[in-house]
């Protein structure tokens, strides 16, 4: 008997109600129908069966054959399958061959609904969405070829739909304008269920998405054999086995293949399809084991990642930068920190997450380690841990985990050795797969068959071994997870994103406690810097998320020391910046916000950024000067001072008197936990007097201060850059006894790299080098003041470099006043008030 076959029982039905001469069925028709039938037939179909059939009943599955039979034969055919046999020949018979404009029409008709739809499933406004320049380059090289098959093959994320989207867009317009005759028939890969379902083979399923004959499609199909109109292009999205069952898949890719070695004999019939490596991996076989069949296949695949079976490659830069601009309407520049950091985001999927994380206020270069946890986590909770098997997902990772080798930034797994929890826990292996978060790489020899599993990301590996020990903490998060985790076998890298994920999982409720705990715990460890920040970041993420959020998060800012730690950054980074600044979101008391638009100001005069500078001191003036008076030195009159030197050559006096009074009586002022701020703008403000009396008088004071009071909280690298100034001043006054003793001691101290540069200073103060070695040194020194973007060390390096010109070339010279000719343009600050400056032999223009 024939498969059931939809369009040719709708038929059937209607000939059974016009044997029985009803005009209008009604329900109470159903119980006379099924009488009728049994008399003519002498089969019996009950009143229940045929008012499911006819819709006053719901109907869950097809009709048995026995009813199908009965029913065609109540009609005056012998059997379902001759009623089938007669509708097809008279099919054939009345219908003429279709026409190649028809089936055009027929075929865009169902492109245009696929368009539709996949524009609507579009995680970010497809308006904004880009074409993929990859994609185009690997079709159009395929037209080049005498292949009928272009294998689109790209992880589970690339963003194969979308840019198959804009392709087939963009192909429409141009046969638009150029009014050429392609068809271009787009369809996703669930369609080919019929073929499975219902035992079509290519043909007839691409007979019914035309809603054609299987006779009519072979009619078209020979009479434009030799030659046709146009190109006609099936484009096949998601082939994927991890959406079927493999009885179903093997019978899809079957069919697919024959269909692809049929249509091989018309050169104008053309297959893309898209998949993913693994299913590409597993099913190649079928079509590398015949020459003459492979040779019909464009693959083109570049090794992307070590994955040999893939040819859609992640975003580029490029495309980023020109997604992003699309998406806030401006002109965005990416930079050298961002090349090295947009590894998350260059998958389609996860900039998805990014863009929902930042909205219109996205932008690749101020990306940071915080950000790509905020759009990892959403993307694992939704995309990931979706569905009943949630806890099975996390069993099985966990298994999986604990047989994974940790190398060089990249986690394995053999599935050899873990094939038997694979087994147990099959489907949810299947649906991590169809996620991403796991990938499998196949290879082959002569003897053998090694499959490897492996993860997308460190990132999203961490996620699973951090909760897995959050759940032998009984999920309390505290200070003994901190311990759990050190404890691990893991490399430090692991280990580290372990612990930020236990902070992302800390601030779900928005509490400080658990982060509180850890920067007291890190302060003045190699990991200060790793949590510090990040903690802000995350804390900055949570509170834009919504106003309850910053409710929450704003008396704990006020009531607890994290922002005297974030405020403590070690030397100069220029990287904090963006980061301090959204700490402002929050409602802060004014002492906070005071400090922080003092370290914004100072930033800003360090980086020459007179406007900036200009707008925070003009911030700091709308204080009452209570607010300002208890700090040891008013940050206000510091920065001003600063501020007023770099603009116009002078000394505010009344400033330095300030500075003179503090470094007389520094008992008065002891300094709070947050006083490193303060205490580095009068430092900086010391240093103009280019007195090392007064310099040596002020750190003095200082350090003073810092041990008077041990419940300071001052950071290694500020005591550090104390003491390097402190020696510096200590030569210039002739009194260089113990400066040799204290070098070889920070020397083998991790500190920061402004520290490095004093250091290097002081050697050359000390003759330790020669002087062609000195100044090879400082030159070194100038590549790293550039890195951090230090432009008003950078301007007096390259002066004191001017100065040696004796030892450069002239070109060297005329590259160094070029540079500080194109840093002058862009600040109103004035470099002549460095240029009596001798580096290393003086610290300051000034005389006085």
């Amino acid at each position: 008997m024939k498969r059931f076959l939809p369009s040719h029982f709708e038929e059937l039905k209607k000939q059974v109600i016009e044997k029985a001469g009803i005009s209008n069925l009604k329900t109470s028709d159903c119980y006379r129908l099924a009488v009728d039938i049994y008399v003519k037939t002498q089969k019996q179909i009950s009143e229940t069966t045929l008012k499911r059939i006819f819709g006053f009943a719901e109907r869950r599955y097809n009709p048995s054959s026995f009813t199908l039979n009965a029913m065609a034969e109540f009609c005056g055919y012998e059997s379902w399958t001759a009623y089938n046999s007669h509708v097809e020949n008279f099919q054939v018979r009345n219908k003429p061959t279709r026409t190649w404009q028809s089936v055009r029409q027929a075929a865009h008709k169902i492109t245009h609904y696929t368009l539709e739809t996949n524009k609507q499933k579009s995680g970010i406004p497809y308006k904004h969405t880009i074409s993929r320049a990859s994609l185009e380059r690997h079709i159009d090289l395929f037209e080049h070829t005498k292949a009928n098959v272009c294998l689109v093959s790209g992880q589970a994320g690339s963003g194969k739909t979308i840019g198959l989207t804009h392709w087939v867009e963009q192909q429409l317009s141009k046969s638009l304008h150029k009014k050429d005759q392609n068809i271009y028939i787009f369809v996703n890969s669930n369609s080919l269920l019929q073929v499975a379902g219902y035992g079509y083979d290519g043909n007839r399923w691409l007979a019914q998405v035309l809603a054609m004959q299987i006779n009519t499609i072979k009619a078209f199909l020979t009479s434009y054999k030799r030659q046709a109109p146009g190109n006609f292009y099936l484009i096949i999205d998601d082939l994927n086995n991890h959406i079927f069952n493999e009885k179903h898949f093997n019978l899809i890719i079957n069919q697919l293949i024959d269909m692809s070695a049929y249509f091989s004999a018309f050169s104008w019939f053309k297959f893309i399809i898209s998949t993913r490596p693994d299913t590409w991996q597993l099913y190649k076989h079928l079509i590398e084991g015949s020459k003459t069949l492979y040779a019909n296949w464009y693959t083109s695949f570049n090794s992307h990642k070590g994955n040999e079976s893939a040819n859609m490659i992640p975003f580029s830069i490029d495309e980023i930068q020109q997604l992003a601009n699309k998406l806030t309407g401006n002109h965005l520049q990416t930079s050298e920190r961002f090349k090295k950091q947009y590894s998350l985001i260059k998958l389609p999927i996860y900039f998805q997450y990014y863009y929902k994380l930042k909205g219109k206020n996205i932008d690749p270069k101020m990306l940071n380690t915080a950000d790509q946890y905020a759009i990892a986590s959403p993307y694992i909770e939704k995309h990931v841990l979706k569905g009943i098997r949630n806890t099975e997902k996390q069993i099985l990772t966990n298994l999986l985990f604990n047989h994974a080798n940790f190398n060089n930034n990249e986690i394995s797994i053999n599935k050899e050795k873990v094939y038997h929890f694979i087994k147990q826990y099959n489907i949810a292996y299947r649906e991590l797969l169809q996620s991403g978060i796991f990938l499998e790489f196949h290879t082959e020899s002569k003897y053998s068959n090694h499959t490897e599993i492996r993860v997308y990301s460190i990132l999203l590996a961490t996620y699973f071994i951090a909760k897995n020990l959050l759940s032998g903490n009984n999920y309390a998060i505290n200070t003994r997870i901190i311990e759990l985790i050190s404890q691990q076998a893991y490399p430090e890298n692991i280990r580290i994103s372990i612990m930020r994920w236990v902070i992302v999982f800390s601030m779900e409720s928005c509490d400080l406690t658990f982060i509180n705990d850890l920067i007291q715990r890190s302060f003045g460890t190699p990991y200060e810097n790793h949590f510090n920040i990040f903690c802000c970041n995350t804390i900055c993420n949570i509170g834009a998320k919504n106003i309850e959020n910053r409710n929450k998060l704003n008396n704990q800012l006020n009531n607890t020391p994290f922002i005297e730690y974030v405020l403590l950054i070690p030397g100069l980074q220029t990287s904090y910046i963006h980061t301090i600044k959204q700490l402002l979101q929050f409602s802060l008391t004014d002492k906070n916000k005071i400090y922080i638009h003092s370290k914004l100001g100072l930033m800003a005069i360090l980086l020459l950024d007179d406007v900036e500078a200009s707008q925070h001191i003009t911030t700091l003036k709308e204080y009452q000067n209570a607010a300002l008076s208890v700090f040891a030195i008013n940050p206000l009159h510091g920065l001003e001072t600063l501020h007023h030197y770099f603009s116009f050559n002078t000394i505010n006096i009344d400033a330095i008197c300030e500075l003179t009074h503090y470094y007389f009586k520094p008992e008065i002022h002891q300094p709070s936990k947050q006083h490193e701020l303060i205490l580095t703008i009068a430092f900086c403000c010391g240093i103009l007097t280019n007195n090392p009396k007064k310099i040596i008088r002020l750190i003095n004071a200082i350090q003073f201060s810092l041990h008077k009071n041990p419940s300071t909280i001052a950071s290694q690298d500020f005591k550090i850059t104390l003491q390097l100034f402190k020696d510096i001043e200590l030569i210039r006054s002739g009194k260089s006894k113990n400066v040799a003793g204290y070098l070889s001691t920070i020397t083998r101290t991790k500190t920061h790299k402004f520290n490095q540069v004093l250091e290097k200073i002081i050697r050359v103060l000390l003759d330790e080098h020669s002087y062609s070695d000195s100044v090879f040194h400082i030159t070194h020194l100038l590549e790293i003041v550039i890195h951090e973007k230090i432009t008003l060390l950078e301007v007096y390096i390259r002066k004191f470099l001017i100065h040696s010109a004796n030892n450069f070339s002239e070109n060297s010279i005329k590259e160094h006043q070029l540079a500080l000719k194109q840093i002058q343009k862009k600040t109103n600050y004035q470099l002549q008030s460095m240029s009596a400056w001798r580096f290393p032999y003086q610290i300051g223009s000034h005389n006085g």
